[in-house]
């Protein structure tokens, strides 16, 4: 395998580690923080939450990107 695959492939495996913690501190965050979020809708899921999730996460990563 060339030096470069080899790189691409711990690149993966880095990224979704770092995406995994990132899910779990953001979880423990939001979960105690002030936010009153915790609407469970028709099918039992914080859709609320989730939403809320997302956007915490997509807003850290936008960060990230800046700082590079």
């Amino acid at each position: 395998m060339s030096k470069t695959k080899e790189l691409d492939t711990l690149v993966n495996n880095v990224t979704e580690e770092i995406l995994e913690k990132l899910y779990k501190v953001v979880d423990f965050h939001l979960s105690y923080s002030d936010l009153d979020i915790k609407k469970i809708d028709s099918k039992g899921i914080y859709s609320d939450y989730n939403d809320a999730h997302s956007y915490i996460m997509e807003r850290v990563i936008e960060k990230l990107n800046k700082n590079e």
